[in-house]
């Protein structure tokens, strides 16, 4: 693939993959893919506005961390199944060093570092930080139990 492109798959109603380059400028372009769930999924707006939220700060955290300057992509996959909708961000980058790292500082306030992750645990019902594909890398996986829409 080449540099500035994004590739987009799917192998049947319920999955997307979405390969995009480790810029900000293409945030909102996987904010957008998420659109379609409303399609194959019954899911409520106010569901799909913390799904987006929680992959933005995922793939800016990839995005931020994972390269240097003009490199690398971010991948990200979601799957809709048994009432619930999965997604998969994952990078080759350099990977965090704590994979889990505590929302607290020393003094117990918020580290500003550890703020994204706060969040996306704050917005859904299951979080998952591995390493990321090959052992290289850092991979984010979050569920969210869907609700039909009323």
């Amino acid at each position: 693939m080449r540099e500035g492109t994004v590739h987009m798959t799917s192998q049947d109603r319920n999955t997307m993959s979405l390969r995009v380059p480790a810029k900000p400028e293409y945030l909102i372009v996987c904010r957008l893919a998420l659109n379609g769930l409303a399609y194959v999924a019954p899911v409520s707006d106010e569901a799909l506005s913390d799904l987006k939220l929680a992959v933005t700060e995922a793939c800016a955290n990839s995005m931020s961390h994972a390269y240097g300057p003009d490199e690398g992509f971010v991948t990200m996959r979601v799957a809709v199944d048994d009432g619930a909708v999965a997604i998969d961000i994952s990078d080759e980058g350099t990977g965090m060093a704590d994979p889990a790292p505590s929302p607290t500082g020393a003094n117990g306030g918020l580290d500003e570092g550890g703020m994204g992750l706060a969040l996306i645990r704050a917005l859904v019902d299951e979080l998952e930080i591995t390493p990321g594909p090959q052992g290289a890398g850092t991979r984010v996986v979050f569920r969210k139990r869907l609700t039909p829409t009323v």
